[in-house]
């Protein structure tokens, strides 16, 4: 079984689907469909219809991170009671610092769980901007940081802020997994640089210089490097930094998350702090290596402001903020002192002693090859010596994948193999365990070792040309460094400008190219974002405003999640605080799978659910997996606001069906049909809605599901993040429960709205497997699995009830009594239209009727853009335009504040409409 499920996990668990690869052609592909007849988990009147399973281009591009794979076939091998040793992972086996996790625990008791500003906390970005002062000599600005889910999701949306297709990514190999995958998301072209053990995998300048091209437009180094340990020397970088300079296009992505795991007499030398590189260098680092906080998500990047605005309008759209518990984290650990303090130096200690151990371990062994690493946790051993030979028992070692394989099932030792990483010729190790346990992995490796080398002296016979030196990678004269694909390059669009660096530098003054990618310049950041970040501003600054902008409930998160003797608080004080498999905890999935079964009537399996950092991720992720360039995603308008832009990251065009006011917003299916061509491929519906609050009745849905039944490439991405926040006797309708729809449908939903968890970044998508491995795929090049403090409080708040027992129900009640409040008081007003919400805490307000008139003191309301910014100026209370959800008549308003909260700012808003209405009498 074990070699079943192994064999299963190192070809990444995923089907090529070569065949369905989509054919560029300008900006639009043909359409190749894998139509297959299937049978619904649902009784159906046409379950065996032909439904349209071929995924995006982006998807078949894209590998499964191996590292990723490989943790959860270990993981899954060691619940079966294999007992494997985990020598694959970065991850520290050192607990969280004490005085880290005592602040999570206090963020969660303090009730600090709520939505932070995109960027991360001012508090948080500021200390960062200490951290990069005192510690790299670069100097930053709280506006030229921003913090997200972990340095994974840092250094992939810096990828696809600045390159466009066609670009080159110059990568120096062996690289991190992910960095030719980000590359491939961003439709950029990975160049991989050689480097070679007996340089200490260090990049060769001339080799660089050799390599570059008007195209090249990113340069990624890591140092320490992940996989090798290699530390780049100040000379070698600044060597690198004279020939980054005569290129203006070339911008460098510095990866500097294993900073201070590093060993005398080697030091790290931020790129960033080199004459002439501030000004096109983006910074990234992180938490969860230097201070063992893998589980708490959360990674950072800096650098010049117009690039990193960039990185925060794609995440804007991506998933907001990052977990507010880890960011109280955070700043408790960047206080530990300089490099971490005594709590940082403990364990570099101790991964020193690891490191010297297996070196001069593996330096006793027959055929390894070894580099002794001066950073990070890791060794990279070159062992391709075995390769080519029999091993008794499993058959013949091809290469680093198939001797990894071996020595998983002869020795019972997980390791990552070096073709993972760009070398095929070495297998990583890492060392972030204890030495007993490394001692035990070596007692067991050694006779593996042997036994292929006493098989290779009896079987095989080498010709004189081999030897314990032979390797694997092609030389650079013979490597196919760039290949470049027909159709796949856009013109190039240069916006050169002159800057001056801030730090001192020979070549200060220097062109360097600012300009964004097509997607940046495609794609709006979200104004809900962006208004409730402004209204925190003006708060910040003494300005008594009224926030009724964000979708956030004033409510804290429930007891029995949060509290000291509740889970979140728990997870953090029993030590969950590590990755967890990239899907999601099984706990989480199991208890995902009860609910929707229990309360929506969709059966689910745990591998056809995916866990996310919001349920935000988990739609986009699922639009970049469905819908290829030229895709139509179809969208109900008034829609929340990143559904277009998602749509358009996907190279997909938004097709936006509108609704009325006097229909409660809802869906006509006739102009649905109206409006499905070939092209239509996904279809998102939100019930109740955002930011209507409308919710559909089961028979309207029905009536859409007869339209949608007609279409094999039409799929439906259901959002049901606010279901249990409904009024009777509206009542709430999964749309894959519906006939025939399970198997065409993925269900989206969250913690954030129904549990009040907005700071805890937790949501899921559910569908048939085969959708949901693909969301999985690019999740594990985008961000990995989600925080894991937040997961056990997930699994908490599962386990309240139906819906979410009394502690949600009371939540719902007082959402009512507000509802109705403002239903009633805005009925009164004079030039308003409303539509009473059954769902979710928003009024969508028709206010149109005061466009065109002029305020004293302010000037013309044009729309609903001025119409808020007339309601921030004259009553201090932040709402958001409809402009922002497709509909320029009307504005969203939140009722998630007190009814207290709510009257005052219905007084403000009735005094600023007198002064409208008064104005257009004179």
């Amino acid at each position: 079984m074990a070699n079943a499920l192994h064999n299963a996990a190192m070809t990444c668990g995923f089907p090529s689907l070569s065949t369905l690869r989509a054919m560029h052609k300008g900006k639009h592909i043909e359409l190749k469909r894998m139509a297959v007849p299937i049978k619904a988990k649902s009784n159906s009147d046409f379950d065996d219809s032909g439904v349209d399973i071929s995924l995006s281009h982006r998807v078949d591009a894209v590998k499964l991170s191996k590292t990723l794979a490989i943790c959860d076939h270990a993981t899954a091998l060691s619940q079966s009671g294999v007992p494997v040793i985990r020598l694959f992972f970065g991850e520290s086996d050192f607990d969280t610092p004490a005085v880290i996790a005592e602040a999570g625990m206090n963020a969660i008791r303090d009730g600090y769980t709520r939505y932070t500003p995109n960027a991360g906390t001012l508090e948080l970005r500021q200390a960062i901007c200490h951290k990069l002062k005192e510690e790299n000599g670069i100097i930053h600005s709280p506006d030229q940081i921003v913090v997200s889910n972990g340095a994974k999701q840092s250094i992939v949306q810096a990828v696809l802020a600045v390159c466009s297709p066609g670009d080159e990514v110059i990568i120096p190999a062996p690289f991190y997994v992910s960095y030719p995958e980000m590359a491939r998301l961003a439709h950029a072209t990975p160049v991989i640089l050689p480097t070679h053990i007996l340089n200490d995998f260090l990049l060769d300048p001339k080799l660089l210089e050799d390599n570059l091209t008007e195209r090249s437009r990113l340069l990624i180094l890591c140092s320490p490097c992940n996989p090798t340990g290699s530390v780049y020397p100040e000379k070698l970088l600044e060597e690198i930094a004279q020939i980054v300079a005569k290129h203006p296009r070339l911008l460098v992505l510095s990866d500097e998350n294993y900073e201070h795991i590093i060993y005398a007499p080697a030091t790290h030398t931020s790129f960033a702090s080199l004459p002439g590189m501030r000004d096109r260098t983006l910074t990234v680092n992180g938490l969860s290596k230097t201070f063992a906080m893998t589980g708490w998500r959360l990674g950072y990047i800096a650098g010049p402001k117009h690039f990193v605005a960039a990185c925060g309008k794609i995440q804007t759209q991506f998933t907001s903020g990052a977990s507010s518990i880890s960011q109280k984290a955070a700043v408790a650990a960047l206080g530990l002192g300089y490099a971490g303090g005594e709590a940082v130096s403990t364990m570099v200690k101790a991964y020193r002693e690891r490191r010297d151990f297996l070196v001069e371990s593996f330096r006793d062994m027959d055929g390894a090859r070894i580099c002794e690493p001066q950073g990070g946790f890791y060794v990279f051993i070159d062992l391709s010596s075995y390769y080519g030979r029999q091993a008794e028992g499993f058959g013949l070692i091809e290469n680093s994948d198939s001797l990894c394989r071996y020595l998983l099932e002869k020795g019972q030792v997980a390791l990552v193999p070096g073709s993972a990483f760009g070398d095929d010729s070495c297998i990583r190790i890492s060392f972030a365990e204890s030495l007993s346990t490394l001692s035990t992995a070596s007692f067991l490796s050694f006779p593996m070792a042997n036994a292929l080398h006493n098989a290779a002296i009896s079987t095989i016979t080498f010709g004189d040309d081999y030897s314990v030196s032979r390797c694997f990678f092609p030389s650079p004269s013979t490597l196919p460094f760039r290949t470049m694909q027909k159709g796949n390059h856009v013109e190039l669009k240069k916006r050169v400008v002159v800057v001056k660096a801030k730090n001192k530098s020979d070549f200060d003054d220097v062109e360097v190219d600012v300009s964004l990618s097509h997607r940046v310049n495609a794609v709006k950041p979200s104004k809900t974002v962006a208004i409730s970040d402004h209204a925190t501003a003006l708060l910040q600054a003494g300005v008594p405003v009224i926030r009724l902008a964000a979708g956030e409930p004033d409510f804290d998160t429930p007891t029995v999640i949060a509290e000291a003797s509740s889970a979140g608080m728990n997870a953090i004080r029993d030590g969950h605080t590590r990755y967890t498999p990239n899907a999601g905890t099984l706990e989480l999935r199991q208890a995902i799978c009860h609910k929707l079964k229990e309360e929506n009537g969709i059966t689910y399996t745990p591998d056809e659910i995916l866990v996310s950092n919001g349920a935000k991720q988990s739609v986009v992720q699922a639009v970049l997996a469905l819908c290829s360039p030229g895709d139509e995603v179809i969208i109900p308008g008034p829609f929340y606001v990143s559904y277009p832009e998602m749509a358009r990251l996907a190279d997909a065009n938004p097709v936006i069906i509108p609704t009325q006011i006097s229909n409660n917003f809802l869906l006509d299916p006739k102009l649905l049909e109206a409006n499905l061509t070939e092209r239509s491929r996904l279809l998102i519906l939100c019930s109740p809605c955002n930011p209507t609050g409308s919710v559909y009745s089961k028979k309207l849905l029905e009536e859409i599901a007869q339209i949608v039944a007609k279409h094999p490439r039409l799929l439906v991405l259901s959002d049901e993040v606010y279901e249990h926040i409904i009024y009777a006797p509206a009542t709430h309708t999964s749309f894959a429960s519906l006939t025939g729809m399970w198997d065409r449908t993925l269900t989206v939903n969250g913690f954030s709205k129904t549990f009040a968890m907005t700071g805890w970044r937790l949501g899921y998508i559910a569908g048939p497997k085969h959708f949901v491995a693909a969301c999985g795929k690019i999740q594990s090049q985008f961000t990995s699995g989600a925080s894991s403090v937040s997961q056990k409080a997930g699994v908490a708040a599962l386990g309240l009830g139906y819906a979410g027992g009394e502690a949600v129900s009371t939540m719902v009640k007082a959402f009512r009594e507000r509802r109705d409040f403002l239903v009633e008081s805005f009925s009164k007003m004079d030039g308003v239209k409303i539509s009473e919400p059954q769902g979710a805490f928003y009024l969508f307000i028709e206010f149109s009727s005061y466009y065109g008139r002029e305020a004293e003191g302010f000037g013309l309301i044009e729309n609903s853009d001025s119409f808020c910014r007339y309601l921030l100026d004259k009553g201090l209370v932040a709402l958001v335009p409809g402009s922002a959800f497709g509909d320029d008549s009307c504005i969203r308003i939140s009722y998630a504040q007190s009814l207290t909260v709510l009257k005052t700012a219905v007084e403000r808003i009735e005094k600023a409409l007198i002064l409208l209405r008064s104005a257009a009498l004179l």
